[in-house]
């Protein structure tokens, strides 16, 4: 309130006051018609000085409102900025200083074989010739020859080229006695766009390392940034089935179209199992589609490709979502304004739910104008249910993944009973 000019007020005031006083005084003094004409000018005065005092005290109570919610504005920015800088700080002592010992309760086995397994540099690579062990695409892509980065062959033993995706190659190595997937991100010379995926690839380390030891997530042994930046996952050799090898839910579904309902419940059940892990580690993949999720003899589904994952309690936006597995708020006219977060999970899992059951896609199904129940009259009342509130447009309708992992988990036993485990394909 001291902005305001009181000081000014008052002396204007008394001003009017004194000359009030004074004509008062003189009309007592100097007889009429000359009286008259200061009697109109002392109600002048007072008026004037009524309608002042009133327009000064609308403003006093304006200037008193705003002043307290720009207080309350700039405070609350200031919290949000210190709430920032502190979890920078602290996300920075713990992935810059804080090194487990060995044998320490908080120290995490890698594997049985190689203990102990974590990141080895956090210093961005320099530029390196791409120069390496030439080696066949041995995924059954185009047959291009693919080379083994020279920089990682002291360290790493290529033994064969898996595939690519993205922005990065993976290859089956040999490290320490041990088959891994090593992921190595394939890098531009541009200066920005360079940037831009090391930035990608250790947020995508940091939350994958968050995440620890999970039956239902690809594990993460280590990585680096020197020479190449690298990472070193858990191999997984997939689900073998009538003489074929289906590394992915993609392989799968593009073989078989359709799946039965248990196979497809049980893969949905270990997806939602992974995102229940991550979420209460306040992790959002934001990336859930069949090519994303591998399997294992059984089947079993574990979850992988963490590089677009961010805080579960919503972001604004994130880039490189596959336009078929998008959810409504990756389009601002549907994100209600929550952005993306966990809830987005929600709706991408229930995507790859609806595909296992029918062979296609919701959004591609939605975009052609058909009708999704058509495409599910053969399943039970409370899957559709399930479905319909895990696809529904609204984040805030959508399921919590424990509350969707329970409800999978029932149908299981209610469509499936004791052999949903080992139910063939």
């Amino acid at each position: 309130m001291h902005h305001l000019p009181l000081k000014g007020f008052r002396s204007a005031f008394k001003v009017l006051i004194a000359l009030l006083i004074i004509i008062y005084m003189l009309k007592t003094v100097i007889p009429p018609p000359v009286s008259y004409l200061f009697g109109f000018l002392a109600q002048a005065i007072i008026s004037f000085m009524v309608i002042a005092f009133i327009v000064f005290i609308a403003l006093y109570i304006g200037y008193t409102l705003l002043s307290e919610a720009g207080r309350e504005l700039s405070s609350a920015k200031w919290r949000w900025r210190e709430e920032i800088r502190r979890r920078g700080r602290l996300l920075y002592e713990q992935r810059r200083t804080y090194r487990p010992r060995i044998g320490h309760r908080h120290h995490r086995r890698s594997s049985p074989q190689s203990p102990g397994l974590r990141r080895t540099s956090s210093i961005a690579p320099k530029p390196v010739e791409t120069e390496g062990v030439s080696m066949g695409d041995t995924s059954g892509g185009a047959g291009r020859e693919e080379e083994f980065p020279s920089a990682l062959a002291s360290r790493f033993k290529p033994l064969q080229f898996i595939g690519r995706g993205g922005f990065a190659r993976v290859w089956l190595v040999e490290y320490r006695g041990e088959r891994y997937a090593l992921k190595i991100p394939v890098l531009p010379r541009e200066g920005g766009v360079r940037g831009k995926i090391l930035r990608s690839l250790t947020r995508e380390a940091v939350h994958w390392e968050d995440l620890g030891s999970h039956p239902n997530i690809v594990r993460l042994y280590e990585w680096g940034l020197e020479p190449l930046p690298w990472l070193l996952l858990e191999y997984v050799e997939g689900h073998r089935e009538g003489g074929r090898t289906y590394r992915s839910l993609a392989d799968l579904l593009a073989s078989r179209g359709r799946l039965p309902l248990c196979t497809s419940l049980l893969i949905a059940r270990d997806t939602l199992s992974a995102l229940e892990h991550a979420h209460r580690r306040e992790i959002a993949h934001l990336d859930v589609k069949p090519s994303n999720i591998l399997l294992v003899q059984g089947p079993r589904a574990k979850l992988t490709d963490w590089g677009l994952s961010r805080v579960a309690s919503g972001a604004s936006s994130v880039s490189g979502v596959t336009p078929a597995y998008m959810a409504p708020e990756h389009t601002p006219f549907y994100s209600r304004g929550k952005g993306i977060g966990w809830w987005t999970d929600i709706y991408q899992a229930g995507l790859v739910l609806f595909e296992m059951l029918t062979g296609r896609n919701y959004n591609m199904l939605i975009q052609g104008g058909e009708d999704p129940e058509e495409a599910l009259k053969e399943a039970p009342h409370s899957l559709k249910d399930l479905l319909w509130r895990m696809l529904s447009i609204d984040p805030n309708n959508r399921p919590s993944a424990r509350d969707a992992l329970t409800e999978v988990n029932k149908l299981l036993s209610e469509s499936c009973g004791d052999h949903a485990p080992t139910m063939p394909l």
